[in-house]
């Protein structure tokens, strides 16, 4: 289990520095800054998964849930390029590990 929390919380590190360096490159953009305040959030989970804190998984399901579907409504499909694709292939494992991580939690409790 802590393999699943350790590659969750290293994808959403990884995310959270490419939704800030996608802010600054969209800076003219109105959505830069709901990318910039996600990039902030998936940073701070992942931080949280590293230090094994008790709700971690929780924000891990939550914030990339929000930020896959918010993405895929807001941005819409035809204007997915690669980084987007990839941002949302992200989000998803992110969730996945993150499920299995709290569903591990509640059973040890």
């Amino acid at each position: 289990m802590k393999a699943v929390r350790y590659s969750a919380a290293f994808l959403l590190l990884i995310s959270g520095v490419l939704h800030l360096l996608l802010a600054l490159q969209l800076i003219d953009e109105p959505n830069s800054l709901p990318i910039l305040v996600f990039g902030i959030f998936y940073f701070i989970v992942g931080l949280l998964l590293i230090f094994n804190m008790r709700f971690a998984p929780l924000f891990g399901i939550i914030f990339p849930l929000i930020g896959l579907v918010t993405g895929i409504f807001v941005i819409g499909i035809p204007q997915w390029n690669l980084m987007l694709s990839f941002l949302f292939f992200v989000d998803a494992v992110v969730v996945i590990c993150c499920i299995f991580c709290h569903m591990k939690n509640r059973e040890q409790v």
